[in-house]
């Protein structure tokens, strides 16, 4: 299907494979790859996720404060948001798993409930790097390009492997498609069926 739509858009419009069109969407791909893998893992066990594009607004909005308002150290900054969205997806987990409530009602209402927070935050304006002073590195690192590949799309790559090798050739992934296709199945077989959900979200 892929290959067929290129196909069909590079007819209507050639300039579709221009060099400079392949990198933006490159980039794009990778970005939003990149999260697909993360919530894809999610779906694997039977659930879902709504709260991912309003929990990377409120992280973003957070990562742009550290490092243009607090001028935290880009390392310290990017290791405070990773920490913060994991404790995001820990505290889904815990309701979902301790609590039994249903993912689709805990992550829609993380969806307002961050979005709220990031436009709270934000005190409803735009919050961007500004010129990246003090953290040109890590402009270079979301936007730059390797052997004129995006670097996000690289990204993606590495994240890919990563993911085929944890959920194909681990314990933990056939934990995780053993509980997405009958958890109480997992259950009887001796699966923290709890702890491999959590670890999910």
């Amino acid at each position: 299907l892929l290959v067929a739509l290129c196909a069909v858009v590079t007819a209507l419009n050639p300039r579709f494979l221009s060099p400079a069109n392949l990198q933006n969407t490159a980039r794009l791909i990778g970005a939003f790859g990149i999260f697909s893998l993360g919530l894809g893992l999610v779906i694997i066990t039977g659930g879902i996720d709504l709260s991912v594009g309003s929990a990377s607004a409120l992280l973003g909005v957070l990562l742009s404060i550290l490092l243009t308002g607090w001028h935290v150290p880009w390392p310290a900054a990017v290791l405070i948001i990773i920490v913060l969205g994991a404790l995001l997806g820990a505290f889904h987990g815990v309701l979902i798993t301790r609590l039994q409530l249903q993912p689709f009602i805990v992550t829609l209402c993380g969806l307002l409930l961050y979005r709220g927070l990031a436009r709270f935050i934000a005190n409803d304006e735009t919050k961007g790097f500004g010129d990246a002073a003090g953290f040109q590195t890590l402009q270079r690192l979301a936007t730059g390009s390797v052997m004129s590949v995006p670097t996000p799309f690289v990204a993606l790559v590495v994240t890919s492997v990563v993911m085929w090798v944890l959920l194909h050739r681990t314990v933990y992934g056939r934990h995780l498609f053993a509980t997405g296709r009958n958890e109480v199945a997992a259950r009887y077989s001796g699966i923290n069926v709890r702890r491999i959900v959590m670890s999910a979200y």
